[in-house]
């Protein structure tokens, strides 16, 4: 027991003297701070410490950086259209303990996150994440860049992906699978932006998050591995999703979907909806004013599975496949919307 005790205090000690010895230290280019650059401080800071950039453009060399210190790094001014990491070639930047960003943009820059992570209020511009981390992303903006998840679970909310981004997952066999769960909500899709999912195992779950103007892809891709999707309180509107539906899944996807609308989607391929080649289920889902190539159907089809349609704003018409379809109006009421989506609702009625 003694030794426990003795144990204790020193683990203790220790914490508390680590505390106690982290600083924030201040980056400028100009020599006004504690560091000229990141690679300066690298070297200095331990755990717990922060790094401060000043605003302004702070251009990184095109080695690779490693932080193995559990590390923050934000601007100044908290305002990140003021504050930016770049990099003039591809860099990267290889964090192996936990690792947070605040308030910055990053410009042309990889990170790879090993441990865990927090990125709020970022900006990334023909940047990418990947890596095995565990973390989350919150109120950030993606610009022709790529998040690449290996591992889960991720919470990715109230974020922007524009302009060719991509939320991707890395392909494994069965026997490599770490269990993804990925949740997306309260988060926009457009200008060709979408969600790709590779994957044996795991779940997709999107809520209260809108997709349009995509052009000549879907944007909810689940390639030919088991990965089930649930998608609540969201919006598909005015896509051009080519050979595919907006959402596309696996053989041995399970979908679910509930509260959403699919409207003025538009595919060369068999629907413009909804391709579901496993189990699907959805209820209080309306498919309005959808498109899709002559003699198809334009609103779902379900290939050598069930589906499960309860309250549903639908054409029997257009549902296709070879599966077996079940359709039912049992204890249907207008959901409670949230404000979020129901705002976004409004704009498309």
């Amino acid at each position: 027991m003694k030794t426990c005790v003795v144990l204790q205090t020193v683990v203790s000690i220790l914490i508390i003297s680590a505390a106690s010895q982290a600083a924030v230290y201040v980056v400028d280019p100009s020599g006004g701070g504690d560091f000229l650059n990141l690679e300066g401080a690298i070297p200095v800071v331990i755990d717990g410490d922060v790094l401060e950039f000043v605003d302004g453009i702070h251009s990184l060399d095109s080695s690779t950086q490693t932080i193995s210190v559990d590390l923050t790094l934000r601007s100044v001014s908290g305002d990140s259209d003021l504050c930016e990491l770049t990099s003039e070639s591809t860099l990267l930047l290889w964090a192996t303990q936990f690792i947070q960003f605040q308030n910055l943009t990053i410009h042309g820059i990889g990170l790879w996150l090993i441990d865990s992570y927090s990125i709020d209020q970022c900006k990334f511009l023909d940047a990418s994440i990947a890596g095995r981390a565990l973390g989350a992303i919150s109120s950030c903006t993606f610009t022709g860049s790529l998040a690449d998840f290996i591992s889960g679970p991720h919470l990715i909310t109230g974020t922007e992906f524009l302009g060719e981004s991509r939320v991707a997952r890395g392909m494994y066999s069965s026997g490599e699978e770490p269990g993804l769960i990925l949740t997306i909500t309260e988060s926009t899709f457009s200008e060709n932006s979408r969600i790709e999912i590779a994957q044996s195992g795991g779940e997709l779950r999107i809520s209260e998050t809108s997709f349009s103007g995509m052009s000549g892809q879907p944007c909810v891709f689940l390639l030919s591995f088991i990965a089930d999707l649930e998608i609540d309180s969201c919006l598909f509107s005015d896509n051009d999703c080519g050979d595919y539906a907006a959402v596309q899944s696996g053989p041995l996807s399970e979908v679910t979907v509930v509260n959403s609308t699919f409207r003025h989607n538009q595919s060369t391929g068999v629907t413009a909806g909804i391709n579901a080649s496993g189990t699907s289920y959805c209820e209080n889902v309306d498919f309005v004013n959808n498109s899709a190539m002559e003699g198809s159907h334009d609103a779902f089809v379900s290939l050598g599975a069930e589906l499960h349609l309860n309250c549903c704003e639908i054409n029997e018409a257009n549902i296709g496949g070879e599966g077996v379809v079940t359709i039912t109006n049992q204890g249907c009421t207008v959901p409670t919307e949230v404000e979020f989506w129901g705002g976004l609702k409004a704009m498309f009625r």
